[in-house]
């Protein structure tokens, strides 16, 4: 069965880098047959190489459309020669739920799927628009809300090992970057790490560790169990960004952001995270009764977290997707950590440092 993967932001840096490099790792496991779209607004030549360059050996063509048009996502949909289509819509909350409402008027293959990249909305109203917007043109089993930390092996032997052994008391998200902006300051500054990183990865994993499975019903209990503790929220950024070019020191961007949250079970979670460390340190630590500690890197796994983002869109597994209200509740319980940081000073650490003094 052939599979036409369109792709929205076709030319994207989380395109070129994650995306298609995924889809390569998995068709070179699974000899799956697929053709690329790409699309974007601006002409674009060469793209079958700049697809194999970015890892993915698969026939590749390039669409200049406007996304947000019916009439031009019609015209994409009807060049496409599979089986079946996947949608991917590598693009920004205020393009995307544009591009949803223009799809009301498209004839969709009654099969489609459709897959967003976070962060899903810029707050739990306008997550409830977006859901809203794609059940009038298809089914919630045709929505997939990618997370790919929920593809992480860490994340989900973490979980195993909550469900195993019980007894949990205390998890540990550690995700600090060597990188600094890499290109992305229009993004970054208009995000921040708190907005980038904790609303969706760190929460939704946290919640899935907690609650030792991929239940989507109880995944969606946990998030709404956290609850961050008074005093602990703190946030910096690294001497010299305000000078980086695309950055707008109005803007007041954290780089690294650190908090503590309590679940209702009683199990505490701390989560830090930023950039332009002195090294990469990326994982997760779990603290059981008794004594017992488990630390678990990220991105061990056979695939990369795209690979099997990838591998979960074609294959049906859900476990890669957010459940319907989990980025909802991920924004809400993100509300008091936003009140939290506006009043909390913005502290500074040097590029390629450790982060602050007196952190952790």
């Amino acid at each position: 069965m052939k599979t036409s993967f369109v792709l929205l932001g076709g030319t994207s840096d989380l395109a070129m880098r994650l995306l298609l490099p995924g889809l390569g790792e998995y068709v070179r496991a699974s000899g799956a047959d697929v053709e690329v779209l790409g699309a974007g607004r601006d002409e674009v030549d060469g793209y079958q190489e700049q697809v194999r360059e970015a890892g993915a050996d698969v026939p590749a063509r390039y669409f200049a459309v406007d996304a947000t048009s019916s009439e031009d996502v019609q015209k994409l949909l009807d060049a496409t020669s599979g089986d079946r289509t996947i949608m991917y819509m590598a693009l920004a909350p205020a393009v995307a739920v544009k591009v949803v409402d223009a799809l009301r008027d498209v004839r969709l293959p009654g099969d489609i799927v459709i897959a967003m990249e976070k962060p899903y909305g810029n707050s739990a109203d306008e997550a409830d628009a977006l859901d809203e917007a794609l059940r009038a043109v298809v089914s919630e089993e045709q929505i997939y809300r990618v997370d790919h930390f929920l593809s992480e092996p860490a994340v989900n032997r973490a979980a195993l090992e909550v469900s195993a052994n019980g007894g949990l008391e205390r998890i540990e998200f550690v995700y600090e970057e060597s990188l600094g902006l890499e290109g992305r300051a229009e993004f970054y500054d208009s995000t921040g790490a708190a907005r980038d990183m904790v609303q969706s990865h760190m929460l939704q994993s946290a919640a899935r560790i907690l609650t030792g499975s991929a239940s989507p019903e109880a995944s969606l209990e946990a998030l709404e169990s956290l609850k961050v503790r008074p005093g602990s929220v703190r946030r910096a950024r690294y001497e010299g960004y305000t000078e980086e070019d695309g950055v707008d020191p109005a803007n007041d961007t954290e780089t690294l952001v650190q908090l503590e949250l309590d679940a209702v079970s009683g199990v505490s979670v701390l989560l830090r995270t930023g950039k332009a460390f002195a090294k990469d340190r990326k994982f997760l630590r779990l603290a059981f009764a008794g004594g017992a500690e488990r630390e678990l890197q990220l991105y061990d796994g056979p695939l990369s977290p795209y690979g099997t983002v990838i591998r979960g869109l074609f294959e049906g597994d859900r476990s890669v997707s957010v459940p319907a209200g989990g980025a909802q509740k991920g924004w809400r319980a993100m509300e008091p950590v936003f009140e939290a940081m506006a009043a909390t000073e913005m502290e500074e650490y040097a590029e390629g440092s450790t982060g602050p003094e007196g952190w952790e």
